[in-house]
């Protein structure tokens, strides 16, 4: 098991720890107020995602913030088929922060829709033993996350807020870690939606005129 995996187990099991001995409570403290209830499943896995909401994209920069405000930034000129494009920092002028002292470790990338930012990610590569980095940073800035069951050699960490979506996954000699805007996912499956039933529309359209009697 990594030192991420083995942090985040250790972590939920001092919180579950103390949320026993709370509830258990002690003999000399019975006629006082009763403490609060442990969270629910929900409310549980809600906390999860809380760190990652409260930042709202990545140290020093906010999603939705405008293309504008990240001038160390360079158009890698990709532009994918759910209308976010790519940026990069400059050679010259390095990101700030913790992302851009250790560029020469991470590679990363701002994705923007409608020129605005709407998601990062940032990978590792090398051997075992040699990717704790991200993982750490993760740790740091979101807290435990959830662990998804393993599936082809990789391990994904989730920390799903009302905003927010953050993974880690770590396998085949690389790490990434993954943020993205929630309100720009809903417009991009919107969006989806929007141009299926304008195509199905259309096909619709053409099928009846192509069925219909011909004209005397």
């Amino acid at each position: 098991m990594n030192t991420f995996g083995i942090l985040t187990i250790v972590t939920i099991g001092a919180l579950a720890a103390q949320l026993t001995v709370a509830t258990l409570g002690h003999p000399a403290t019975q006629g006082r107020p009763r403490p609060k209830a442990a969270p629910t499943r929900g409310q549980a896995l809600a906390l999860y995602g809380a760190k990652a909401d409260s930042l709202d994209g990545i140290p020093g920069h906010h999603f939705g913030e405008p293309r504008s405000n990240f001038p160390e930034l360079e158009t890698r000129g990709f532009h994918n088929l759910d209308g976010y494009m790519s940026y990069s920092p400059r050679a010259d002028q390095p990101a700030p922060g913790w992302f851009g002292k250790h560029a020469d470790q991470l590679s990363c990338t701002y994705w923007f829709r409608n020129d605005q930012f709407a998601g990062f990610t940032a990978s590792q590569h090398g051997p075992d033993g040699q990717r704790q980095l991200l993982a750490e940073e993760a740790l740091y800035l979101f807290g435990p996350g959830k662990r998804k069951s393993e599936a082809f050699g990789q391990a994904t960490t989730l920390w799903d807020g009302k905003k927010v979506l953050v993974e880690y996954v770590d396998g085949h000699n690389k790490a990434i870690l993954a943020l993205n805007s929630k309100s720009v996912l809903a417009q991009v499956a919107a969006d989806k939606l929007a141009k299926q039933k304008a195509e199905a529309a259309a096909r619709a359209a053409s099928l009846k005129a192509d069925n219909a009697p011909a004209g005397h």
